[in-house]
């Protein structure tokens, strides 16, 4: 049975706390089972498992980039909340290159973590509302980057997991 409380009381800072700079990119196809949600509807209960020899992407981005948010959007009767992930990899190598060649137009889900706690991992989009990925290459005086922006397209009723499970 969920208790809820009449008042939230402050458990830590607001102040922006560091990222890990590996985020896992997991291709929806590759998915075996999709943890499920405790009764609070946002930390994870069970694990993200993949298919037989399948693998996530780990991909670089510059730790101080990482942004991840939610947004609640929609009519009052249509409320839902859009996951969003983005970064920037610095230059422009060809396993980066050819990872957004493959990334283009496939479905995402998307684990972000905290610097040194497990209680910072977010697992982002769903198997039946991923992620989908845009680019944006820089190429001038001030810059050789790829930037990354994750988000889904419909949105869910569930904001970004809380994931406590295995990383695979």
């Amino acid at each position: 049975m969920t208790i809820v409380k009449k008042s939230i009381p402050k458990l830590g800072s607001g102040a922006p706390a560091p990222k890990d700079p590996n985020v896992i990119f997991i291709d929806v196809d590759d998915i075996l089972s999709f943890p499920s949600r405790d009764s609070g509807g946002v930390q994870s209960s069970t694990n993200l498992t993949l298919k037989e020899g399948a693998k996530a992407f780990g991909i670089y981005l510059t730790p101080s980039t990482i942004d991840r948010s939610d947004k609640s959007e929609g009519d009052p009767d249509a409320e839902r909340f859009k996951h969003n992930v983005s970064g920037e990899h610095p230059g422009d190598d060809l396993p980066f290159s050819e990872f957004i060649q493959y990334a283009i137009g496939k479905n995402w889900v998307i684990i972000t973590k905290g610097c040194g706690t497990v209680a910072d991992t977010r697992l982002h989009g769903l198997t039946c509302d991923p992620m989908k990925i845009s680019f944006e290459a820089t190429d001038n005086k001030d810059a050789l980057k790829g930037k990354l922006t994750c988000a889904q397209v419909v949105g869910s009723q569930y904001k970004s997991m809380h994931y406590i499970g295995t990383i695979p």
